[in-house]
């Protein structure tokens, strides 16, 4: 997935096939949650919609007695997190006290996917030892942070 494409072009759907199959098979409930690709909203009136709304979580899981949000993220070596959405998943943790929000990340480069907290991800970027790049994309000038993805596996 190339991210200097145009989101039409860059949407890619397989991290979000690869987590229906994994939670499908291996959770106990799940359902869609936040707003898919296809849905027919167009730009300015998705815009309309509060933030936080906009950054629902992917999807909604029962595991282990527990409850989860996911995110699905998708990438090929790096694994690039804009600030601004780690803070909004970061909402759904604080403001919904049952939940835990974990990341769901597929590497196109590995052919696999690994599961990890929101806590664990925002623990690696602080982390010292670590020296993320922090750039910011050209067209919207949001801030990201640029993680290997073999920090993550």
């Amino acid at each position: 997935m190339n991210y200097k494409e145009d989101y039409s072009v860059r949407k890619n759907e397989i991290a979000v096939e690869k987590a229906k199959e994994h939670f499908y098979k291996y959770k106990s409930f799940v359902r869609p949650f936040g707003f898919s690709t296809d849905e027919c909203i167009n730009i300015h009136t998705f815009m309309k919609f509060p933030r936080v709304i906009r950054k629902m979580p992917d999807f909604m899981y029962v595991d282990n007695g527990r409850f989860f949000f996911s995110e699905v993220k998708g990438c090929h070596d790096i694994l690039r997190l804009k600030i601004e959405d780690i803070k909004d998943y970061y909402w759904w943790e604080v403001n919904i006290k049952e939940a835990t929000v974990m990341l769901f990340i597929y590497s196109t480069k590995l052919d696999n996917f690994k599961e990890i907290s929101l806590i664990d991800i925002a623990e690696l970027i602080k982390d010292n030892k670590n020296d993320y790049e922090f750039k910011r994309y050209p067209d919207n000038n949001k801030k990201y942070v640029e993680i290997p993805i073999e920090d993550i596996f």
